[in-house]
């Protein structure tokens, strides 16, 4: 499967891995973390979803695998997976409202994920060398996919924190609104099939990667925001696929781009700091022989 990628603007060398267990390396500019998707939706009351038209309380939960870092051109950067590095994650988002009219659906959080994660968390990202996760996610349970999916060093967690986050998704097929397709239709659908599209602009809500990140403009956000600057850490939009061939009550695929903007980290920084400080106690020092 080929499906969403993670857009991440870079300015500034790379971090050492030194300091970190299982650090997922970066290029220096624009790079491209590219990953596989599947999903599937739970109602209200908690149970599997396969067919019916989407409703409030109802949740999308996602298992993700970054599978290789790519340069702007698409060129391989690094591969993240078996036996080097590989960057995997859980998302849930869950039907806050649906405008009636135009289809459009609008994302929040679910009470479920949040106790985990923490307060505005949609989505969370591990680092780990374990080897391709998905394998645990072949003719297995749910259960042991996400497990999988989540057994590496947190490396960040996104979600809604900023007046200017949202998750808004409408539907990608002409004259269909969103609101009256049905689950068992995105289901059967090919993997190529896309069904719905999504825009979002998100927080990061814990940052364990290494790198510290600038704000950037939402050009989406004075549209689904009231009284924010526009800016936000996360930027993106993407597509919902479908899922025909997918097994386990997973019911789709995804194909998503996240932005940010990554500043020179602080280690390196720091490691500068110190060395001017270790100057300058060495001048007083031969001023005061």
């Amino acid at each position: 499967m080929k499906l969403s990628k993670i857009a991440l603007a870079t300015a500034a060398t790379l971090l050492s891995g030194a300091a970190f267990a299982d650090f997922v390396p970066l290029p220096v500019g624009v790079g491209i973390l590219e990953d596989d998707n599947i999903e599937y939706v739970l109602d209200a009351q908690g149970n599997f979803k396969t067919s019916g038209t989407l409703a409030v309380g109802d949740r999308l939960r996602a298992v993700v695998k970054f599978s290789n870092v790519l340069n702007p051109d698409n060129s391989v950067f690094t591969a993240l997976g078996a036996p080097g590095l590989e960057l995997t994650g859980i998302s849930e988002i869950e039907v806050k409202s649906i405008n009636a009219v135009t289809g459009l659906y609008t994302f929040g959080t679910s009470a479920a994920f949040t106790s985990v994660y923490g307060a505005g968390a949609m989505a969370a990202m591990f680092a780990q060398t374990t080897g391709d996760f998905f394998t645990s996610c072949n003719g297995t349970s749910i259960a042991a996919c996400e497990t999988a999916a989540t057994n590496g060093t947190k490396w960040a967690v996104a979600g809604l924190s900023d007046a200017d986050d949202f998750w808004v998704a409408s539907s990608a097929i002409a004259g269909v609104p969103l609101n009256t397709i049905d689950v068992s239709t995105l289901s059967g659908s090919a993997a190529t099939t896309k069904v719905a599209v999504a825009n979002f602009a998100l927080s990061i809500l814990y940052n364990g990667t290494g790198y510290e990140f600038n704000e950037q403009t939402s050009a989406l956000s004075p549209f689904y925001t009231v009284g924010g600057d526009g800016k936000t850490d996360v930027i993106g939009s993407g597509d919902i696929l479908g899922g025909q061939g997918l097994a386990n009550n997973y019911v789709a695929r995804s194909d998503f781009d996240f932005q940010v903007s990554r500043v020179p980290e602080p280690t390196s920084m720091s490691l500068i700091g110190l060395g001017l400080l270790g100057l300058g106690a060495l001048s007083r020092k031969r001023k005061a022989s």
